[in-house]
């Protein structure tokens, strides 16, 4: 049999510049292209919807692995990573000590780091959600930390609407505090390379990050601030972790929705932690 030339053609998904819900497919196609090095995909966002077929199709001519936005009829650019100038202008974090503070994923490295911070910045009354009830090598910790501030663990699936929504009338019914600030650590990996991705997978990753991001942010609605975290996968993606890098696009996505309202929404890409959790 005589040898036969494939012709590959650059996988491209297009959405609205704004669209939130289709957001992830920026994590995923960043996955895509480690795990498929043969393969070219290219993520298009458009914000003006004049000659949007043309548009597209000329950008698929020129295939890119940078995000594209078709800004308007004759302009497209590339969406590329530039130092900002808010960075500059972030204040350092005040709390208020009269104020309630809440960690999800409260059990976890990263949680626990959060923890270690509040209690040095002054926070006083500080509650602590973890799927699983209080762990052994939690418990000494909190111990030690409760000596300087009131620190509670509450059991909460952050996914489940109905257990946050518990959350808050426990805190009413005990009168502590409203609650001020809130730190989502909480993170679910469920590693696959993409072939392998189902939607039980994904959703496992955007249960814990995203639908708990949605909870803690309409059920509590905190005043100071709301920092999510983040990672550089939703950027730089992750083999074996479309999923993850998916769900963290997603919340970036949401933290700059949030945030454009003129809410204190941040969303902070970590990358590896020396002292444990998730990248």
């Amino acid at each position: 049999a005589s040898d036969s030339n494939i012709i590959q053609t650059p996988i491209s998904f297009v959405s609205h510049f704004d669209n939130v819900n289709d957001s992830g497919i920026q994590g995923l196609l960043k996955t895509f292209r480690l795990e498929f090095l043969e393969v070219q995909a290219q993520n298009i966002k458009y914000k003006n919807e004049n000659n949007l077929f043309a548009n597209i199709v000329s950008c698929m001519h020129q295939p890119s692995e940078e995000d594209l936005l078709i800004e308007s009829d004759k302009e497209v650019y590339g969406l590329r990573l530039n130092h900002s100038s808010k960075l500059d202008e972030l204040k350092e974090l005040e709390l208020n000590p009269d104020g309630t503070y809440i960690i999800s994923g409260g059990q976890g490295a990263l949680g626990l780091v959060s923890l270690r911070l509040l209690v040095q910045k002054g926070a006083r009354n500080i509650i602590l959600l973890s799927r699983s009830s209080l762990k052994e090598d939690v418990h000494e910790e909190l111990n030690a930390l409760r000596k300087e501030s009131n620190i509670e663990l509450l059991k909460c699936d952050v996914s489940n609407e109905t257990d946050v929504r518990k959350v808050k009338e426990w805190l009413s019914e005990v009168n502590w505090p409203n609650v001020k600030g809130i730190i989502h650590t909480a993170g679910v990996l469920s590693d696959a390379v993409i072939q392998n991705q189902t939607s039980e997978t994904l959703e496992t990753s955007y249960a814990a990050k995203v639908h708990g991001a949605h909870n803690l942010h309409d059920i509590f609605l905190p005043p100071d601030f709301l920092l999510l975290f983040s990672s550089a996968a939703a950027t730089f993606g992750s083999a074996g972790q479309g999923n993850y890098a998916a769900a963290n696009s997603t919340l970036d996505a949401l933290a700059e929705k949030w945030s454009n309202n003129n809410e204190n929404v941040l969303s902070i890409q970590w990358g590896a932690w020396s002292d444990g959790g998730m990248a």
